[in-house]
């Protein structure tokens, strides 16, 4: 990982080089001419495409955008989704892959050559350069060439489209002249983008709460109207709202309209198919988190199921909590906030909060938070913008880079122990904070400064604090603050506390003799037997066989404490085996899973019998059920230790309606 380091270094030296005031005054100059333009652009756009010629890209996305458009030039439009092979884009950028498909054909390309592997790439990487562009035509002038430099060259953009090969510069490019328009009040124009961004992307429903709200402040206004006394003011205003009321109508009917003739092409003769398309988005993917730095992989759920359970919800049910918390926090700052940053600073905070708080999230969905952020820099000029968006650029690109790193080497699933999964997502959760505190109170080290001098005297050189009787009440700047470090503590606290995939399922025999056979598939080298014990006491015996009929005592599995620890614990065994039985001689003590170890390793195993009586509490396939829960290395980590006992097992005792070992 030396060279993504290395890249964001570079990049922060280069953002330094910028604010450099004699570099700054040149591409200020510069920036007159358009042939200097040209020749940024043109080079910014040569780099991407060297660094697509010596990156083959993620595989799966690779794989599934050349088959995708060999497959749409062949077989036709129409037929594309009808098909039983995996889809799950919807339809816009399909024409594009269309067209690309026809060039492989005109070419005559084969499958592998890299021209078709640049071919690929390079939608997303004009589209890059078209939203660099944007920049020219945005805010204030003396900052737009360095944003537009910055941008051009930004590590996470170039690692997205030129390395990675994915398609998230289109979107974030549709996200952004939606929002251009929007600012310029051609929300018909603005709710057509919107359309064409959900053809695109699902994503694009993150940004759609900003026309809800437009449509919720058209509605507000007409109520104040109403209460106005008749006259010209009154008529004026119903004028001007009933003008605004058919733009809000029509940008809506844009939206819904163009999403909808997309698809037409694509499902006129299979209707069906485009229930089935969404249906099966929806529901792919269903994780806490998959490889990104949010808040779910920072609690150790990184590809954990969204069922999984977090503080005695399912993850599913906090991505709802969380999705109406930042619709709330949205809606405020629309509301609040001027109309030339109201919809670039609302999108951000919509950006940034969804990517960290929300399940189901990819390491690439950062990416329009990067657009957005130095769009409001831009609207603002306010430098520490400028700051946040660099760190968000960095993270960005140390999230995507990790991941295709790891995916060139066939590995997809980052471990949740990774140090660089775990750092980025803590300090993603920390951006998140300032990204409210940004929202919210305008300039952090400013409102920094200005809350240490309203808040302590200085008398010589000790500060004194101020006289509390005052009845001087907290500032809402110091009450961020306090949030803000309350969250950090609670980060810290609760970071790596406990694994989240200990074995949930249970096996309690109530009779003497009951028991479970499982087989290996062939004799093998059984080192240890692991097993996790849970409440109760009691006795196994285990044994071993070659035949599955002549089995040989190897061991048992005893607990006499009943306020025994939930924990992994191992038996020596040292034998070969094909088949392992476990029979319960003294039934009782509940087990949640057993693992047959070699050197280590779990070992594959087959139930082959299993004999219980319906008074046994679960079944004893449940003993065999999480297998990958077994971690590399035992510890409390993924078990209880002794004071748990007192708070942890008493708490399970009474979600499963158990008498509690303590009360």
């Amino acid at each position: 990982l030396t060279w993504l380091f290395g890249i964001s270094l570079l990049f922060i030296l280069l953002l330094l080089l910028l604010f450099f005031k004699p570099v700054k005054e040149f591409l200020l100059k510069s920036s007159e001419s358009r042939w200097f333009i040209l020749i940024l652009l043109l080079a910014g756009v040569v780099l991407r495409f060297v660094v697509a010629g010596l990156i083959s890209g993620h595989p799966t996305d690779i794989i599934c955008f050349k088959s995708w458009s060999a497959d749409l030039f062949d077989k036709g439009i129409p037929s594309f989704y009808a098909s039983e092979s995996f889809r799950d884009y919807p339809p816009l950028y399909m024409y594009v892959l269309y067209a690309v498909g026809g060039i492989k054909a005109l070419l005559g390309l084969s499958y592998d050559s890299p021209v078709f592997l640049l071919l690929i790439k390079t939608p997303a990487i004009l589209a890059e350069a078209a939203t660099a562009l944007l920049f020219l035509r945005m805010g204030k002038k003396e900052w737009r060439p360095i944003v537009f430099a910055v941008f051009l060259f930004n590590p996470a953009l170039i690692v997205n489209s030129a390395a990675y090969g994915q398609v998230d510069g289109v979107f974030t490019l549709m996200i952004a002249l939606m929002l251009f328009f929007f600012l310029k009040k051609r929300f018909i124009v603005s709710g057509a983008l919107l359309g064409a961004a959900l053809a695109l992307k699902p994503q694009a429903f993150l940004f759609a709460p900003i026309g809800l709200f437009l449509l919720f402040a058209w509605i507000v206004a007409g109520i104040r109207m109403l209460r106005l006394p008749d006259g010209e003011e009154k008529t004026a205003h119903a004028a001007a709202l009933s003008q605004r009321g058919k733009s809000v109508g029509l940008a809506f009917l844009a939206m819904l309209g163009t999403f909808v003739l997309l698809h037409i092409p694509f499902f006129v003769f299979h209707p069906g198919g485009f229930i089935s398309l969404y249906a099966d988005i929806f529901k792919s993917y269903p994780f806490a988190s998959l490889n990104a730095f949010n808040l779910f992989s920072l609690l150790g759920m990184n590809w954990a199921s969204d069922k999984s359970l977090l503080l005695f919800m399912p993850v599913g049910t906090w991505h709802l909590i969380f999705m109406g918390g930042i619709a709330v926090l949205a809606a405020v700052v629309y509301f609040r906030e001027k109309d030339s940053t109201r919809p670039y600073l609302t999108a951000l905070l919509l950006a940034v909060l969804s990517f960290t708080l929300l399940s189901r999230i990819h390491e690439r969905y950062l990416y329009p938070a990067v657009f957005l952020a130095f769009a409001v820099f831009l609207l603002t000029a306010r430098k520490e913008v400028m700051l946040f968006a660099a760190g968000l650029s960095v993270l960005s690109f140390l999230n995507q880079g990790m991941v295709l790193d790891a995916a060139l080497e066939n590995r997809f699933q980052i471990p949740n122990q990774d140090w660089l999964l775990m750092a980025g997502s803590a300090v993603m959760c920390v951006f998140a904070v300032w990204c409210i505190i940004l929202c919210f109170d305008g300039r952090p080290l400013t409102a920094l400064k200005d809350w240490y001098y309203k808040t302590f005297k200085k008398e010589g050189s000790v500060p004194q604090l101020i006289d509390r009787n005052k009845g001087r009440k907290m500032t809402s700047t110091e009450i961020g603050f306090c949030v803000a470090l309350t969250l950090a503590g609670g980060v810290l606290a609760f970071w790596n506390l406990g694994s989240l995939t200990t074995p949930t399922t249970t096996w309690r025999p109530a009779h003497i003799g009951e028991e479970i056979t499982v087989t290996l598939g062939e004799t093998r080298q059984v080192s240890q037997l692991a097993y996790f014990g849970g409440l109760g006491i009691g006795r196994f015996e285990f044994f071993v066989s070659d035949d599955g009929s002549a089995f040989i005592h190897s061991g048992s599995i005893v607990n006499e404490n009943p306020f025994a620890e939930f924990k992994w614990q191992t038996i020596p065994v040292n034998t070969t085996a094909r088949f392992f039985k476990l029979v319960a001689v003294n039934p009782g003590y509940a087990l949640h899973e057993v693992i047959l170890l070699d050197n280590g390793k779990p070992l594959p195993v087959q139930i082959t019998a299993k004999n219980d009586t319906p008074d046994s509490k679960g079944d004893p396939a449940a003993l065999f059920d999480e297998q990958t829960s077994f971690p590399d290395r035992i510890s409390a980590f993924d078990g209880m230790y002794f004071d748990e006992i007192y708070y942890a097992r008493s708490a399970y005792q009474y979600l499963n309606g158990l008498p509690p070992s303590e009360t």
